[in-house]
């Protein structure tokens, strides 16, 4: 804004005018309905202009609003508009508009002005209790929605030592066109954070406003809470209830989150009252209504209120033993099949099944917890392993093929609660959800007109969803009785529809709970032949999710599965190799990888001697089919070798061999010595074939079924490569060494090769993805070839993502991965580096953290920021020549990205990179005259490129600025820092204007805390301060 720089006669003059055109349309009832965009153009004119002048050049600003509401009614309204919008610039808006000083001062001016403003708004409440009829209904409700905006700053005393409560509850809430509006203002005030004294002070008005709110709540119809039923409620009066619950529902959880244990509870025990109980209840029954709002409300109060239930049973049963520590058992970040020994945390606390013989609060609410759970059972969302899926609306079955990330966050939140409720009463919560099953069991064969799934789907969601919270003993019984009750529904049931829907809840249900099928071998394996069995069923989504539970259930139970058993001839594992054809050749290659992945997690649990030979075993088709491949190939290697129908069953074959590396890691290594070296011959085969194509008919011949398959068996390579150096190199040191001797030097060659020498287009991505692997997993070993890895891709992959900030997005991504890589894993390695190769990763990194995309950017910033500490830190040695040659440069790339707003996401890491630069002159890490490297150049420096760079900036206000960005970069944490450098941001997008005596001031200030912090360092060392002050002043005649 040019604001500053225009003459006081000027700035008086639209002033004025601004005012008299807002006051105008405002006396104007007509003008302030038909021309409501207009008005509100005009009011916010206004308020910025207010913001530049007040409370320095207009301090009667809100004295004159004030007064002048008492004009008219329409300019009273207007008026309440005005002050919002000044609220909310100030108290909402304020730390990213202005700075934090003038905000702050802004903030003061309000809060000290606010009683003329809150007399204004109670001399409207007030005048409609006296004189309903004479006051425009839309003044009160604007002064109501001025009111609840105010609430959320306002000095305590406004609401707590006047009649404010009294006036909104028994005067604004039974009018039902202020209902909402009041119940807003109700809402800030139970939601404000009190502190323990302010509660105590402040008690026996919270008190009344709690018993005022439970009036009006039990008063209210209880049809009312069935609005959706037309019958119930008329359908023009929907909506109102919709916004009056979801608002109620705000209003009641804030007080009670806040308030429940001080004010609520000691009330109903004075009283002999249940209240609290009551106001509960009608939660519980507001979260089983159809609004999502309204639910998510509710659900995160349900989640917090049993969160502090349990926290207090665990202190009574920390108490119990003798203050030993305990670990709860709430494992809410947790995946839902939880770790064995997490899951057993619950049985080592010793929790009583019910946890009321603990709490007298849960015993208390125990009806409520009830009524809780219940709504939980009947409304819990989908997670994201259910594929099959009951549409309502067509009555249909189908396969739910993509994932809704909201459906997913809602389930997770719900699991997290469901958890919490069972650890609160695990034999309620079972028998709740048995007395649901076996109601679903008795009703659903004998349906008329179609079975609707949905409540069994929901019910076994949630059975899922609370697995490892009860005690081992109560989960046994409760889980086969669900599993028996679920196999005999899925008997009685006739329609294969309906059989899918029953099947995809066995599934869910006992994937879910590996310490059962862990601690019951036969049950084990009686899933696993039923999941078999599903296997081969056709409906859509059975197959899919029998192979994902299979794979879920071996990953949890390997141990289990991959035993010695003396009453078995042979491990369990052997048996499904032997018989793994017979299962896999009904699956589409999506679920023949599944399998495969899940009998190899099964092997990763065996003997050291036994994996080799499960591995081969389980290979031993895909090495068949391989080796037929390659001899067909030696002999006629046009037909055989580039068909399309073979490059697919390759890569397919590579695909198995990934899945299997995946999680056999190490004991991988022999089978993929059997393909390896041919599988590199190959991708150099079908590289040069790639190159002749394109070099033959142009780019657009990589898009040809042919050359694409071509191109997915190199990708292929490149994952396999990727994924087994990623596991195995896990497994120690020597299997790093291992590594970097039987595969780098075949590896890296024709890969490097090709991509260099390809065109752009057709250069893999991937190559970039592996040689970050490479560089995370091998560390040390990696850094004798770093240089050859610079030399054939880094200035090849920089060549393409440098023209632009667009093409190739993927390579640019990878590529910035591959420089954190290094950065990270292999530091000293590039001080080995040429010193134009080094030049160029610098270059690199300042084009990272310069893209428009924002993670680029982030990555970027990251990745230099921790650069700039390793080279401070552990570098010293090299960070002299560092700094003279990008010292300069990078400070100049930095600033130009901190002042430009298109990358103002990265503002964290741009201000950490720019004190670190400053530090290392502000501490003399770095002294070289030579080139400028000191604190009085670098300063200078800075002044003249803001000044040159900003014509907003006043000269003494940049002087201030750089000495303070020099004083605050000594602080330990950079707040003050950052804050200072957002406020100078911000103040750019201001001119100035003549203000040299107003940034003196500052100037003088900054200067001021510089010496005080000189002052300082020298009083660390005896003697550096002077005894006396060497500035002796000579006065004549003071001898006489």
């Amino acid at each position: 804004t040019r604001w500053n720089v225009l003459p006081d006669a000027e700035r008086n003059g639209i002033k004025v005018f601004v005012t008299d055109l807002v006051i105008r349309l405002a006396s104007d009832e007509k003008a302030c309905q038909t021309e409501k965009h207009f008005v509100n153009k005009v009011n916010e004119n206004l308020i910025q202009i207010v913001k530049q002048e007040w409370p320095d050049r207009w301090p009667s600003f809100i004295t004159e609003i004030c007064q002048s509401s008492k004009a008219s009614q329409s300019i009273c309204e207007n008026n309440m508009r005005l002050l919002n919008m000044l609220s909310e610039e100030v108290f909402d808006f304020g730390r990213s508009e202005m700075v934090s000083k003038k905000v702050e001062k802004l903030m003061t001016q309000l809060t000290a002005q606010f009683q003329e403003v809150f007399d204004v708004c109670m001399f409207v409440l007030k005048s409609f209790v006296v004189n309903a009829a004479a006051m425009k209904e839309s003044l009160v409700q604007q002064t109501l929605k001025c009111l609840a905006h105010f609430l959320k700053w306002i000095p305590l005393g406004f609401v707590f030592e006047t009649d404010l409560i009294e006036t909104l509850l028994q005067h604004f809430w039974e009018p039902v066109q202020f209902r909402a509006d009041c119940l807003r203002c109700v809402t800030e005030i139970a939601s404000l954070q009190l502190s323990k004294e302010e509660t105590q002070v402040f008690r026996e008005r919270l008190a009344v406003l709690w018993l005022e709110l439970v009036g009006k709540v039990l008063a209210l119809p209880p049809q009312t809470l069935r609005f959706e039923d037309a019958g119930q409620v008329p359908p023009q009066m929907r909506l109102f209830w919709e916004t009056i619950y979801c608002q109620l529902s705000l209003c009641l959880t804030a007080f009670l989150k806040n308030h429940r244990e001080n004010i609520a509870e000691p009330l109903d025990k004075e009283r002999n009252g249940q209240a609290c109980v009551q106001m509960l209840q009608q939660v519980a029954a507001m979260t089983g209504l159809q609004h999502d709002e309204t639910f998510q409300i509710c659900l995160d109060f349900w989640f917090s209120f049993a969160e502090k239930l349990l926290n207090e049973v665990h202190e009574v049963v920390k108490r119990q033993n003798n203050g030993a520590p305990q670990q709860p058992p709430l494992m809410l970040s947790m995946p839902s099949s939880a770790d064995a020994a997490a899951a057993n945390a619950l049985d080592a606390l010793r929790l009583p099944c019910s946890s009321s013989e603990l709490s007298w609060r849960v015993k208390m609410y125990s009806g409520v917890l009830n009524q809780v759970r219940k709504v939980m059972i009947r409304k819990m969302a989908k997670p994201q392993e259910v594929y099959i899926q009951f549409d309502q609306e067509t009555g249909e079955v189908t396969r739910d093929h993509e994932v809704d990330t909201a459906e997913v966050a809602l389930y997770n939140t719900m699991r997290c609660t469901q958890v919490l409720l069972t650890n609160l009463g695990q034999e309620e919560t079972e028998a709740i959800m048995l007395e649901t099953l076996n109601t679903e069991c008795m009703q659903a064969p004998v349906q008329l007109g179609g079975w609707n799934p949905t409540a069994l789907n929901r019910l076994c969601y949630s059975i899922g969803s609370i697995s490892g919270a009860m005690r081992e003993d109560i989960e046994r019984r409760f889980l086969v009785q669900v599993i028996r009750n679920l196999l005999n529904l899925c008997e009685l049931m006739k329609g294969k529809d309906d059989k899918a829907i029953v099947a995809s809840n066995i599934m869910y249900v006992v994937g879910q709970y590996p310490r059962f099928l862990k601690a019951h071998w036969k049950f084990l394996k009686t899933v696993v032949y039923k999941l078999f069995e599903f296997m081969h069923e056709t409906f859509p989504g059975v197959q899919d999710m029998a192979c994902e539970t299979f794979l879920k259930v071996a990953q949890k139970c390997k141990q289990a599965m991959a035993a010695n058993r003396p009453e078995e001839p042979k491990p369990f594992v052997m048996e499904i190799i032997e018989k793994h054809t017979k299962e896999t050749e009904v699956l589409d290659e999506k679920q023949n990888l599944l399998f495969f992945e899940a009998v190899a997690w099964v092997i990763s649990a065996t003997s050291d001697v036994l994996k080799g030979e499960c591995i081969m075993g389980l290979m031993q088709q895909c090495n068949s089919t391989w080796k037929q491949i390659m001899e067909a190939a030696k002999a006629n290697p046009d037909q055989v070798l580039y068909s399309l129908d073979v490059s697919k069953r390759l890569v397919n074959i590579l695909r198995v061999n990934q899945r299997v590396a995946k999680a056999t890691g190490a004991a991988f290594t022999p089978q993929l010595m059997v393909i390896y070296q041919e599988m590199i011959q190959v991708y150099g085969l079908y590289s040069q074939r790639i190159l002749q194509e394109v070099q033959r008919c142009g780019p657009s011949r990589i898009k040809h079924s042919e050359i694409k398959a071509l191109h997915l068996y190199k990708r292929e390579t490149l994952h396999l490569v990727e994924t087994f150096v990623d596991t195995a190199a896990q497994e120690g040191e020597n299997c790093r060494k291992e590594i970097a001797e039987k595969l780098l030097g075949d590896l890296l060659q024709p890969v490097l090769s090709d991509y260099k020498n390809n065109i752009p287009d057709t250069r893999d991505c991937e190559v970039l993805t592996l040689l970050s692997v490479l560089t995370t997993r091998l560390d040390s070993n990696i850094s004798p070839v770093l240089p050859v890895i610079f030399e054939f891709v880094f200035e090849s992959t920089l060549d393409m993502i440098k023209t632009d900030f667009q093409s190739y997005p993927d390579h640019r991504e990878k590529f910035y991965e591959l420089l954190k890589a290094c950065n990270q894993h292999c530091f000293d390695g590039l001080f080995a580096l040429p010193a134009h190769q080094l030049k160029a990763y610098v270059e690199s990194l300042v084009w990272a953290f310069k893209h428009e995309h924002p993670s680029v950017a982030e990555q970027g910033l990251q990745v230099t920021y921790e650069f700039l500490l390793k080279l401070i830190n552990d570098k010293r040695e090299v960070l002299s020549d560092f700094c003279n040659l990008f010292y300069f440069s990078l400070m100049k790339e930095t600033l130009l990205v901190l002042t430009d707003t298109l990358h103002r996401s990265g503002f964290k890491f741009q201000t950490l990179i720019f004190m670190h630069l400053i530090r290392i002159v502000e501490f003399g890490v770095v002294q070289n005259p030579g080139n400028g490297l000191t604190r009085e150049n670098v300063m200078q420096s800075l002044i003249d490129l803001l000044s040159r760079s900003f014509q907003t900036v006043n000269q003494k206000q940049v002087e201030a600025f750089v000495v303070d960005l020099f004083n605050y970069c000594r602080d330990p944490k950079p707040t003050r820092f950052q804050q200072h450098m957002r406020d100078f941001l911000i103040s750019l997008k201001e001119f100035a204007g003549d203000n040299d005596p107003l940034f003196e001031a500052e100037r003088e200030e900054a200067l001021a805390r510089a010496r005080e912090l000189d002052r300082q360092r020298r009083m660390q060392v005896p003697g550096m301060i002077e005894q006396y002050d060497t500035t002796v002043t000579v006065r004549g005649g003071d001898d006489d």
